[in-house]
């Protein structure tokens, strides 16, 4: 198990609805993950300086068949296998937001989390920090 973070750049398309239809335009997205929190991906957005934290079991989910429910929903589409991964959030101040990412570098990202932590050994991961903790300074 590797420990650490590992972040990637991917460049996504952001749809949204205007009154002249719906129009898109390219953002670039900061993947990250951090072995101190294994059970989520970061998706940090740089032109609104705006960070969610997703479910990496909802991440991965997605990429096979429609994920998530309410504030974060992950689907894939296109050719047989998907090429393209639709990440759609909810805030519930704006419209939800859909952006459009390319599955197999998602994909790849992913492969590297489970290289530093593989699936299920997040709870592992999490007892071992916890046991690392030196709870006499806390007192």
């Amino acid at each position: 198990m590797t420990l650490g973070r590992i972040s990637q750049t991917i460049t996504a398309h952001y749809h949204h609805l205007g009154k002249d239809g719906v129009s898109s335009s390219a953002i670039e997205i900061v993947v990250a993950y951090d072995t101190d929190d294994p059970y989520s991906v970061q998706f940090h957005f740089r032109s609104g300086s705006i960070q969610w934290f997703v479910s990496r079991d909802l991440v991965i989910s997605g990429l096979e068949a429609a994920s998530g429910e309410g504030d974060v929903r992950v689907s894939t589409h296109g050719t047989v296998g998907g090429d393209t991964t639709i990440l759609t959030l909810n805030n519930h101040e704006d419209p939800s937001a859909d952006f459009t990412l390319d599955a197999y570098e998602l994909m790849s990202f992913l492969q590297r989390t489970e290289q530093m932590v593989p699936l299920g050994a997040e709870t592992r991961r999490v007892q071992r920090q916890i046991e690392l903790i030196d709870w006499t300074r806390l007192m």
